[in-house]
């Protein structure tokens, strides 16, 4: 016998699980600057607290510190209330992962393409695989039309 009526089939419900990310606000010091930063709760929270750091201090080798002791696990900064984070990095070191080659304080040796510190060795965007060669090919391209049509026209 046919019946208007659909096939019944089992549904399957589906439990969304919402996760609920907590975040903490850290205060973190360098060189007697404090800055306030929020943090995913989270296994990653060293890391993350690391790369922010590295993003408003420009530090490329960051050690953590509260109450002048080395932080090696999450519970530390959990225990504390108020945690306040010391930083201690090695500041201006060549951009480049392998060269372990200091930058001079000077702004001479950043790249005005990719606008990244190195040392002199490697200062030049072909020296460091700048990844703005291209702009860098134009902008030598427009220099050179341009120098030799002054030079043209001069005489």
């Amino acid at each position: 016998m046919e019946s208007s009526e659909p096939a019944v089939t089992s549904t399957h419900k589906v439990e969304e699980t919402q996760s609920v990310v907590r975040q903490i606000s850290i205060i973190i010091v360098h060189n007697y600057v404090e800055r306030t930063i929020s943090v995913n709760v989270s296994e990653g929270i060293l890391e993350e607290i690391k790369g922010k750091a590295k993003e408003l201090f420009g530090l490329s080798c960051i050690r953590l510190e509260i109450d002048k002791k080395l932080i090696t696990s999450a519970d530390q900064i959990f225990k504390c209330t108020n945690p306040k984070i010391t930083i201690a990095g090695i500041k201006n070191k060549c951009a480049l992962s392998m060269c372990r080659n200091r930058v001079n304080s000077s702004s001479d040796l950043e790249c005005k393409f990719c606008s990244k510190s190195f040392c002199i060795k490697h200062s030049i965007p072909e020296g460091h695989s700048c990844e703005n060669i291209s702009d860098c090919k134009d902008v030598a391209i427009k220099n050179n039309i341009r120098n030799l049509l002054h030079d043209r026209y001069k005489e």
